[in-house]
């Protein structure tokens, strides 16, 4: 996916009209995603569009760039700011970064970190907004640590898989789990992941929340 999506600054274009058709496999988030797909909003705009990953987008993406029914093109200016839907106006930085604070302190880390990246991204410029994305992206490894969520820990299915495999989890969190065989450490997972390590630490965090993986130290 790295190699054919490079950047998430890229906007996928429409060859076809339909990019749904009769496909009966997508799940109701890749098609939201395929609907979002309207030859302006880029990749990471897409994302908080439909409130999903960027690794889910661009796994939604793929196959259809494969297929050549979207192709990327890189924006030719800088992105427009995605739609305020309380206020009707642009999403400005310091609008995304106070969502991104508000998830942080009720410890919803994975739509904190969406938010507190697409503000540093909207706004690359502004100090003030790259030093609170720091801090708050410290601030989630720093609980991951406490939950001995590192990368050192060992990942267990905790699960007979074929029960796992009758359970709905995301698309990232079923790609993980591939990769888990009582062996190889978290590290060793994410150098074959093509998601952000600290999004994927969240995701093993869920995992051992919802009891499908336990976590053993070396």
């Amino acid at each position: 996916i790295r190699l054919v999506i490079t950047s998430m600054q890229m906007v996928p274009v429409k060859v076809v009209d339909d990019l749904i058709g009769d496909d009966d496999k997508l799940d109701e988030g890749q098609k939201q995603v395929l609907l979002a797909v309207d030859d302006d909003r880029s990749i990471e705009q897409i994302s908080l569009e439909t409130h999903a990953s960027e690794y889910y987008v661009c796994e939604s993406l793929y196959p259809r760039v494969r297929e050549r029914k979207v192709k990327l093109v890189r924006p030719r200016a800088l992105p427009a700011p995605p739609p305020d839907p309380t206020s009707g106006g642009p999403m400005s930085a310091d609008s995304l970064l106070k969502k991104g604070l508000k998830h942080l302190k009720g410890h919803e880390y994975e739509p904190a970190l969406r938010h507190l990246r697409a503000a540093r991204n909207l706004d690359p410029d502004n100090q003030s907004v790259q030093v609170a994305v720091e801090q708050g992206e410290r601030s989630i490894r720093q609980q991951l640590q406490k939950e001995g969520v590192v990368q050192e820990a060992v990942p267990q299915l905790a699960l007979p898989f074929e029960d796992i495999a009758r359970m709905r989890v995301s698309p990232k969190a079923g790609f993980l789990l591939t990769r888990v065989n009582g062996s190889y450490d978290i590290a060793a997972i994410l150098k074959i992941s093509p998601m952000p390590p600290l999004e994927a630490l969240l995701v093993f965090r869920d995992l051992v929340k919802s009891g499908i993986v336990k976590l053993t130290r070396p």
